[in-house]
């Protein structure tokens, strides 16, 4: 909650992120929606997530200073391209509609509920208003406090990442407008055996926990993916 790095904070979030996912999991075998919020989610995650992290490169300047809550401030006047973008992705990782984050995680939660699992969708909505706060700081600074000289954005990055962004920024809205079309997509690219879309999920996790490592090496230093991806089963049983 007190991090100010926009990088290292997306990085540590997705762990919350990968929670969720294994709340889908645990519930999937219960209810005749089986792995397609799941299959749902990852999508959503990853498009929010690809779009974030292109937005941050983007912002880097020297030593990070562009990615920190101060070097983002006032980006709505400087930039508002890149401050709407930004918007987007943060208030997706939220589960605020009309984003996708909103859908996937809404159509988790109610899978849930009618597998049963009162307490475990509470703790989970709990944890995703906490996470409210983190993200909708982004946008105060963006938008609410006066830019910074040090933290001015310097433009001249290349065309392939403004489309990059905006690519994601269209695939964000499109999933959280039309969720029920994506949703019988994600059902129909699910596995019709049980134990074979178990296996394509955990491919999944791992895939994600990986990538989750090679975010924390960024910023933090060498990670074993073991120990993450044993964190963050930990945090889904809690």
């Amino acid at each position: 909650l007190q991090q100010t790095n926009l990088k290292r904070m997306l990085a540590y979030s997705s762990i919350a992120h990968t929670g969720y996912l294994l709340l889908g999991v645990l519930v999937a075998g219960k209810t005749d929606q089986g792995y397609g919020p799941v299959f749902l989610y990852l999508a959503s995650y990853t498009v929010m997530n690809l779009g974030a992290f292109g937005l941050v490169s983007l912002l880097a300047q020297r030593a990070d200073a562009g990615t920190n809550l101060h070097g983002l401030a006032g980006l709505s006047r400087k930039n508002p391209w890149l401050a709407f973008s930004m918007s987007v992705f943060l208030l997706s990782m939220a589960g605020i509609p009309p984003t996708a984050g909103f859908a996937a995680k809404y159509l988790m939660l109610s899978q849930a509920v009618q597998a049963g699992e009162i307490p475990l969708t509470v703790i989970a909505v709990l944890c995703s208003a906490i996470s409210v706060y983190y993200y909708l700081r982004v946008l105060v600074y963006m938008s609410m406090r006066e830019p910074s000289a040090a933290g001015a954005y310097q433009g001249g990055r290349s065309i392939a990442a403004y489309v990059t962004v905006a690519m994601m920024v269209a695939l964000t809205l499109q999933l959280g407008l039309q969720p029920d079309r994506w949703m019988a997509i994600a059902k129909r690219a699910v596995p019709t055996s049980s134990a074979s879309a178990e296996l394509a999920l955990i491919d999944s996790l791992l895939v994600v926990a990986r990538a989750e490592a090679l975010k924390l090496e960024v910023t933090s230093g060498p990670v074993d993916v073991g120990e993450l991806v044993t964190s963050v089963v930990a945090t889904g049983r809690m």
